[in-house]
């Protein structure tokens, strides 16, 4: 059985369940990137992307304290969303799509909720 976030409605199916722990998932998220060297980088400004040999190596920007940085990885993640400046620069591709159409878009919503265990 399988219900809503206000728990006013249920789904019933064949099977298993399993229920994702949104409160959870996302420090055990953070901590597990923090084990093997992941940094995260908050309240700073992208500029674009670095190339070497037409491919991405990294990103420029500017800090949280206002210099300007140069960061390179064998692996470049754009986590900004859907309005990524970062996609509409790409070159070199026809793999990503620089604009998406806003029909294609749907708002979701996340609510957290803690229940009383009996």
């Amino acid at each position: 059985m399988a219900f809503s976030p206000d728990r006013q409605t249920s789904i019933p199916f064949d099977g298993d369940g399993y229920m994702l722990n949104r409160k959870l998932l996302p420090e055990r998220q953070n901590q597990r990137c923090k084990n093997i060297g992941i940094e995260f980088a908050f309240k700073t400004n992208l500029g674009g992307l670095l190339y070497e040999n037409g491919q991405v190596i990294g990103v420029r920007g500017v800090g949280s304290d206002g210099s300007a940085f140069k960061k390179t990885a064998s692996v470049v993640i754009d986590a900004t969303g859907v309005t990524s400046m970062l996609r509409n620069q790409i070159e070199n591709t026809t793999k990503i799509e620089k604009k998406i159409d806003r029909h294609d878009v749907e708002s979701t919503g996340r609510h957290i909720m803690d229940f009383e265990t009996e």
